[in-house]
């Protein structure tokens, strides 16, 4: 694994958890707690134990609570915010692009919603960017990634409902970009921007241009994750993190 020293972090924590209501009436998604720890609190130490010294955070529903809880020192970790006014009718692909703006180096980007175990980031990497992705995660719906070697990113459904999912694989919402391609990255974003694109998922702009970038998946299969968007949610992840 590359030396996380000079590595950053971004933390999309923006949204508005509208299905995780009433928890989320007063405070964000990312701080809403499973067995005691908010997600938030979590993401960040699993990113401080590889190494991870600075992280953004961008913000929006409810964001001064986040500033109070979070700080900009937590823990050893120095803690950046960058603020999407306007969470409320965009989507992730427009934080992430608030995000990489002052980011040239290698990065990891974490969904603000997903309780992960620190195992999943020691997983090796390869490619220029590498997706971290469970096949066997079919319960969930959500972003799928096609690869037909098993290694090498060609394609990406979001799949609701009971569409198939065989032979696919569930997007967990973590990703790591090398530094040549961040760059590459934030155009694609900045033309979405342009294109009025801001209520898409960033998942839909990458895709766009997997033939431009060796874009591979990491299989976590086995390890502790989940992504938490409703209460049932919350519920399943206490007991597997119990």
């Amino acid at each position: 694994m590359t030396s996380n020293m000079e590595t950053k972090a971004i933390i999309l924590c923006a949204g508005q958890g509208i299905r995780l209501r009433p928890l989320t009436d007063n405070i964000p998604k990312c701080l809403v707690k499973v067995n005691g720890i908010p997600i938030l609190v979590n993401a960040i130490r699993v990113l401080s134990g590889i190494g991870i010294k600075e992280i953004v955070l961008v913000v929006g529903y409810l964001a001064d609570a986040i500033k109070k809880q979070i700080g900009e020192d937590f823990e050893g970790v120095k803690i950046k915010y960058i603020e999407n006014k306007a969470y409320n009718n965009t989507n992730s692909m427009y934080s992430l692009s608030l995000g990489l703006e002052s980011v040239s180096s290698n990065v990891w980007v974490l969904e603000g919603d997903v309780f992960l175990s620190r195992q999943i980031l020691d997983l090796p990497l390869s490619g220029e960017m590498s997706w971290f992705t469970d096949s066997r995660a079919a319960i969930f719906d959500g972003a799928f990634l096609k690869s037909k070697d098993l290694r090498r990113v060609d394609g990406l459904k979001i799949i609701r409902g009971n569409e198939s999912k065989i032979g696919l694989h569930k997007s967990i919402g973590l990703l790591y970009i090398s530094k040549p391609v961040v760059e590459k990255i934030k155009k694609w974003l900045t033309d979405g921007v342009v294109q009025e694109r801001t209520n898409e998922y960033y998942d839909l702009i990458l895709a766009d241009h997997f033939d431009q970038i060796k874009c591979n998946l990491v299989d976590v299969v086995g390890c502790k994750w989940f992504e938490i968007d409703t209460i049932e949610d919350l519920q399943k992840a206490e007991l597997i993190f119990k």
